[in-house]
């Protein structure tokens, strides 16, 4: 379906770009945050549902729930300020609401409307929340098309933007930069840029994989691809590791002695009783990223040596730009070099940035593939 040339679709992204140039000329648009996430989510979301209503055979629910899931993640943070201590979803519900009977959006049926509002209000909650909401997206559940929705829109907010190449970029500029600039959290916390930006992003990788974007809380049908994207972001975190010449725990006890933000004692000992990178704590569930942790665990000498290189290089190099499109033409300029890991790591973002096809190609086969096979059990 053409959704792009869909007027609503158009006024969606004409009003994300204007409150999002507002709230840059206010200094409460971060980079992690931009135009280039709501664009990314907007693009991911669609190809979800598609998945989902092709493997199940929903062909009357396909061109209407990618429209409404792409309109949805142009708005989803059209309300969000740089850092928050609160939930920006009900807030973005609430300017969506205001929309209600006005054109274009009186084009979106009644139902439509509600979901994207619903959608927006509660895109900041766990996947079991969402599934507790809509139930299952596969199956002959009356609700089945507002999860297909819903679930799309996080996919592409929390699985697609939150792992792989593209957190490691998104992570480097925003906790390697951003939260140490001026009034930023770990600027206040004593960290110093640039020189701690490799230190910073080694321990918001910790908090996330650790403990808020487990695996154990996506649906079983995009687990195989979240492997993948997982097994990137533990290659990065290895490398850091590498370059400080620190274990897990050790890095965990420099943390907390750095009072660094979100890293508590319960977070050091879950760290001390999983050792994440030994592959160990995956074995039983994910064997695909337990197999791949096996072997960035195997490195030694020369390879190891060059892995810490390639991470340590990519934040000193990512962090400095001044600005993101600065970034962004460092990205797509960049000329790869004998580094392997080095090469790899850039060449994803880059893909990414470019918005290769076959990443959101490989990304529709795989959930496809296992919804196929799920919905064959039922």
């Amino acid at each position: 379906m053409d959704y792009k040339n869909d007027p609503v679709y158009a006024e969606a992204d004409r009003l994300m770009r204007a409150e999002f140039a507002k709230a840059r000329a206010a200094g409460k648009l971060s980079e992690a945050h931009d135009e280039s996430h709501v664009d990314a989510v907007a693009n991911v979301a669609p190809v979800v549902v598609m998945a989902l209503s092709k493997a199940q055979g929903f062909d009357q629910m396909t061109e209407s729930g990618m429209r409404i899931a792409a309109i949805t993640g142009k708005m989803h943070d059209i309300v969000r300020g740089a850092t928050e201590k609160s939930k920006h979803g009900p807030v973005g519900a609430e300017y969506v609401r205001g929309l209600r009977g006005t054109a274009p959006w009186d084009a979106i049926t009644e139902r439509d409307f509600d979901l994207m509002r619903k959608v927006i209000e509660r895109h900041e909650e766990s996947f079991p929340a969402v599934l507790e909401l809509y139930g299952e997206p596969i199956g002959g559940s009356p609700t089945v098309y507002e999860s297909m929705v819903g679930n799309g829109v996080i996919v592409g907010d929390r699985v697609v933007e939150g792992s792989g190449h593209r957190i490691i970029e998104r992570r480097i500029r925003f906790v390697g930069r951003e939260r140490m600039q001026k009034d930023g959290d770990l600027a206040q916390a004593g960290f110093i840029f640039p020189e701690d930006s490799p230190l910073a992003v080694l321990g918001e990788s910790m908090v996330r994989l650790y403990e808020k974007n487990s695996l154990k809380d996506c649906p079983r049908w995009v687990v195989p691809y979240a492997q993948g994207l997982h097994g990137t972001q533990y290659l990065f975190l290895a490398g850091l590791l590498a370059h400080f010449g620190w274990t897990e725990e050790q890095a965990a006890q420099e943390l907390l002695k750095r009072r660094f933000t979100g890293f508590k004692e319960e977070l050091a000992e879950k760290v001390a009783a999983e050792h994440h990178l030994t592959g160990e704590a995956f074995e039983d569930d994910y064997p695909d990223l337990a197999k791949g942790l096996r072997a960035i665990s195997s490195l030694r000498g020369p390879k190891k040596e060059e892995l810490a290189e390639a991470a340590y290089g990519l934040v000193m190099e990512l962090a400095g730009p001044e600005t993101a499109e600065e970034s962004n033409h460092l990205i797509l300029s960049a000329e790869m070099g004998t580094s392997e890991y080095r090469n790899f790591f850039m060449s994803g973002i880059r893909a990414y940035k470019m918005g290769d096809p076959q990443l959101l190609g490989r990304l529709e086969q795989s959930i496809e593939t296992e919804v196929r096979k799920y919905a064959a059990t039922l």
